[in-house]
């Protein structure tokens, strides 16, 4: 990094309004952008929403 970079804000509770409650599977990246975990779900939004504290997953 030069200094001169900044950091992205990610909106949690954004993005779990736009996951479904059907079946899914879901990736996680660590910051370099590579895969370090792949999961499935019945409800995608329900467990996508369990890996973030404080956060509505209606």
């Amino acid at each position: 990094m030069t200094g001169k970079e900044t950091l992205e804000v990610f909106d949690s509770t954004a993005f779990l309004k736009t996951l479904t409650q059907k079946p899914g599977v879901y990736q996680m990246l660590d910051t370099r952008g590579v895969c370090i975990y792949v999961g499935k779900a019945k409800n995608l939004k329900k467990r996508v929403s369990s890996y973030f504290n404080n956060v509505d997953n209606d």
